[in-house]
């Protein structure tokens, strides 16, 4: 099974007052030249795809332009919030990430809430124990209660 395991875009970053976002959308359309020429089975996204957790209008066009890419190439992607994203942004587009072979997951959840997700590929099932970031404030905010 091949993978390609990938994190920490930063889209929307701006350094010196520059936006980055072009040089990233760049790399991105070169990661998915290379999916497509390695034939992998999934993109696995581990979080940061933002640099902040309300991005700029044009970063969340390159990254959903690049799931939508992976979507026609048939590469199904596993994507998690990082500490830079909203989990909570992530979790509301869930659904609608799924229709383009996106499985997202913004908070921790449970093994048997979504917390391990199943994917068919071509080369067999992938399973993947999918754990977003957990802010300890949030964790603090649970200690003692069942969750």
């Amino acid at each position: 099974m091949r993978l390609i395991h990938t994190s920490d875009w930063h889209l929307g970053r701006r350094l010196k007052g520059e936006d980055r976002t072009p040089e990233i959308a760049a790399t991105l359309d070169e990661l998915l030249k290379q999916a497509k020429e390695l034939q992998v089975d999934a993109v696995l996204v581990a979080g940061d795809i933002y640099d902040v957790p309300n991005p700029p209008a044009e970063a969340e066009q390159v990254a959903y332009n690049f799931f939508c890419k992976l979507k026609e190439a048939k590469i199904p992607a596993v994507v998690i919030a990082g500490n830079h994203d909203s989990a909570f942004r992530i979790d509301g587009i869930a659904k609608i990430l799924s229709y383009i072979g996106v499985q997202a997951l913004g908070r921790p959840q449970k093994a048997n809430k979504g917390g391990v997700i199943n994917l068919d590929t071509p080369s067999g099932k992938l399973c993947v124990a999918a754990m977003p970031f957990a802010s300890e404030r949030r964790l603090l905010k649970y200690q003692g209660k069942r969750i």
